[in-house]
């Protein structure tokens, strides 16, 4: 499970920071499943004209305009060669093989899929989304990028609880908080159940979730991404129900802009509850990865044991990842079963 802290600053490397007011800034933010929002129009786009106190004209046809609102997504939010890095190499330093198949649940655009197949000649990926015209829009940019890849990859339109995949997954990833969209603890326990069994012999379950003292308030920030302007805003948070709305806009430098282009309706999962229910759906043992990818602890079987492992560092992010060791027997794991080396390279074929 890869947590990021939002009451400390996190800044992920190659990003210029653009501080709002609540003086935040963190890495890895928000999920591909969300309600579309248009291009906002300009305050004053007639030519040869000034906008109000002096204001430069706002182009008839905006970066807005012409934008799209995933890859925009893609590039303020998305790591996926960090990502499938990390992914090989905790899998390889808990199960001594080299993954082969990934199933990405709530995967959007499956750019992370895409970043797997082509990673490795013998690796295949699924993606599972309910959003079928993000589904589209990713399949057409990945047959053109992918080639002959793309074979390798699977796009399903389902919902990632009901889904019915043949192949059995090495690793299943629902990365940027997606399960959050399950309210209800039977749902999210169906979900990681689902998850459970769709998972070969020896598979893990990777997620992340964010947490901090700046979770829990509504706030706003924003980040320069170099073309683009992204600003994260969380509307509110429910104290007792724990759900929260948050939204991500886009704005460029000719003052145009996409407000609210992705939005998000969730409920904020503890980090203990989280845990608990993978060890209910079956699961012989959870990882919490936290800051600069470093395992602070496991817990095995019911929760009753903490084994400390050694710290790691991965592709230099600064929020950390959680990771889920598949059971098939639902027993406790030994201290040998999982190894505590995560050195060394995380794949022969894919070094960064």
């Amino acid at each position: 499970l890869r947590g990021t802290n939002m009451g400390k600053q996190n800044k992920r490397p190659g990003w210029k920071g653009e501080e709002s007011k609540g003086k935040s800034k963190y890495g890895r933010d928000e999920f591909l499943l969300s309600k579309r929002s248009e291009a906002a129009p300009a305050s004053d786009s007639k030519k040869g004209k000034r906008g109000k106190k002096g204001k430069a004209p706002v182009p008839a046809v905006t970066q807005a305009m012409t934008a799209s609102r995933h890859e925009l997504y893609q590039q303020a939010v998305q790591a996926p060669k960090n990502d499938v890095s990390f992914f090989i190499k905790v899998f390889q330093g808990i199960r001594g093989r080299k993954p082969l198949a990934l199933r990405e649940d709530f995967s959007g655009t499956g750019v992370i899929a895409a970043e797997w197949v082509r990673s490795h000649v013998e690796r295949t990926a699924t993606c599972v989304d309910l959003d079928k015209p993000t589904l589209e829009w990713g399949r057409e940019l990945h047959l053109a990028s992918l080639g002959s890849a793309f074979e390798r990859m699977t796009m399903v339109h389902a919902d990632v609880i009901k889904a019915h995949i043949e192949e059995k997954a090495d690793i299943t990833a629902a990365l940027n908080y997606s399960f959050c969209v399950f309210k209800q603890r039977a749902v999210l326990l169906a979900y990681f159940k689902a998850v459970h069994a769709g998972l070969s012999e020896d598979g893990i379950f990777i997620c992340d979730i964010y947490g901090g003292s700046r979770s829990i308030v509504p706030h706003t920030h924003a980040r320069d991404c170099g073309g683009f302007i992204y600003t994260w805003e969380q509307e509110y948070f429910h104290p007792l129900t724990h759900e929260t709305r948050c939204h991500i806009s886009f704005s460029f430098h000719d003052g145009s802009s996409i407000k609210r282009a992705f939005t998000y309706e969730w409920r904020l999962w503890s980090i203990p509850e989280i845990t608990e229910c993978m060890m209910e759906a079956g699961f012989k043992a959870t990882t919490v990865w936290w800051k600069n990818e470093k395992a602070v602890g496991s817990a095995t079987h019911r929760g009753g044991k903490h084994r400390s492992r050694r710290d790691t560092e991965h592709g230099g992010e600064t929020d950390s990842e959680d990771s889920e060791g598949d059971s098939s027997d639902g027993t406790p794991t030994s201290e040998d079963d999982e190894s505590d080396e995560l050195d060394g390279e995380s794949d022969d074929e894919y070094k960064e």
